[in-house]
């Protein structure tokens, strides 16, 4: 092949599968990406074969050239196709002057040769060999685009999937701090009404009785006291006295003693003498009750103050 350019080099090292991987990507990268290097490998391959079939490789290069460029079927065809032509030049006239490697190729050769049937078809081939080289640049060009709008797709689509990703995340992380915030705010819910639920007092219900030596008629009063209520509270009138203290006695109308409580005090009210005894809601059931008010002066005994009776519907 004569002198080298370094180009001319690496692509004649690169045919005989003699490069390093480095070199090798290199070389495979300028294939697809530059033209002129595409053009320059295509001239190179064509001296190669035209050295391999004139025998002018020798040694460790032949060797390379028959186990790694001969290995394509694609390529060991274009070497027979060579070695044919080659074998059809060789047959030269008398007239006809040996022409110098050095300075004309084999396929140059073509045209000197005298018989015209022979040059037309030679020129035919190189004509269609030039039509083949033409359509390899523009399928090269084509597929060279086509693997950069491929890599271009490629590009766009991780990014948008790196975008829905990074979405997904912040949606993940939002939906987590709102899970966390109504947990919250239902714990401090929850807290707060506890908290009302302590502070409030317990359901009261008033039951107002006057004596049944004071009060006019003889039918028993009766009172509704809801489910919810907790406390019952008694407001006992009675007649004004000296009394100091009060002692209260519920019985049922059978005579069952329910519940009692000594020491109570009563107090004056515009609508008269009152004593308030205040009694657990659950003693009491849906029947007639008869209390008794006692009350006493200061170190004395206790003495009949009143006579309550009335009756109870729980709803």
């Amino acid at each position: 092949m004569g002198q080298k350019s370094e180009n001319e080099e690496l692509i004649f090292r690169y045919l005989l599968g003699d490069l390093p991987e480095k070199e090798l990507s290199r070389v495979e990268d300028h294939y697809f990406d530059d033209d002129a290097f595409f053009e320059e490998m295509a001239i190179v391959e064509e001296e190669l074969i035209d050295d391999y079939v004139r025998g002018h490789l020798a040694g460790r290069d032949r060797e390379k050239f028959e186990n790694s460029f001969l290995a394509s079927p694609v390529r060991r065809e274009r070497v027979e196709l060579s070695r044919t032509l080659m074998k059809s030049l060789s047959v030269e006239r008398p007239d006809v002057r040996p022409v110098r490697r050095e300075s004309v190729s084999w396929f140059q050769s073509l045209f000197v040769n005298r018989n015209r049937v022979f040059q037309f078809a030679c020129a035919a081939l190189a004509l269609l060999l030039a039509a083949g080289a033409t359509w390899l640049a523009v399928e090269n060009a084509r597929l060279r685009n086509d693997i950069a709008r491929l890599h271009a797709e490629s590009a766009t689509l991780e990014e948008r999937e790196k975008e829905m990703a990074e979405q997904a995340a912040r949606e993940r992380e939002r939906g987590d701090e709102l899970r966390a915030k109504a947990e919250s705010e239902q714990n401090e819910r929850q807290q707060l009404e506890q908290q009302l639920a302590r502070s409030q007092p317990p359901p009261v219900a008033i039951l107002e009785l006057a004596s049944n030596a004071t009060r006019s008629g003889g039918s028993t009063k009766s009172f509704n006291i809801a489910s919810g209520a907790k406390i019952v509270e008694l407001k006992l009138y009675t007649e004004p006295s000296d009394y100091k203290i009060y002692r209260v006695m519920l019985r049922t109308a059978d005579g069952e003693k329910v519940w009692s409580k000594d020491g109570l005090k009563a107090r004056t009210t515009s609508t008269g003498k009152v004593v308030v005894a205040r009694l657990p809601a659950n003693l009491l059931s849906s029947k007639d009750y008869v209390l008794t008010l006692s009350g006493a002066a200061a170190g004395g005994d206790y003495d009949d103050a009143g006579i309550y009776s009335f009756r109870v519907t729980k709803k």
